[in-house]
């Protein structure tokens, strides 16, 4: 199957070299974030749990992404902007839930 945005010339390393880094990087902290996971035997309920499977999540996904950006980059761009959307709401909840540990102090 060829894609329009593919050149046959060229390997994806060298037309896309910041999106496969990028995708190197996200694809390792994916895999730590489950050797973590494993090694740690965290609890279901615990904050160290939702943390290292929030990373996990946005990890994996991310160089899913990024793969689809390369492929198909109108759709990547997009998928790409509803991530960021998903980040900054992960951030903010974030911020408020550390706003409300930091008050019960």
């Amino acid at each position: 199957m060829e894609f329009q945005s593919m050149n046959k010339a060229a390997a994806p390393c060298e037309t896309h070299g910041a999106v496969m880094s990028t995708f190197v990087i996200a694809t390792l902290v994916y895999v730590l974030a489950l050797v973590m996971e494993a090694k740690l035997e965290i609890g279901n309920n615990s904050y160290h749990h939702i943390i290292i499977s929030k990373i996990s999540l946005l990890s994996a996904s991310l160089a899913t992404i990024l793969l689809v950006l390369i492929i198909v980059p109108a759709l990547g761009w997009f998928i790409l902007l509803v991530w960021t959307l998903f980040l900054f709401k992960l951030i903010y909840d974030a911020c408020q839930k550390l706003r409300q540990l930091h008050q019960a102090i």
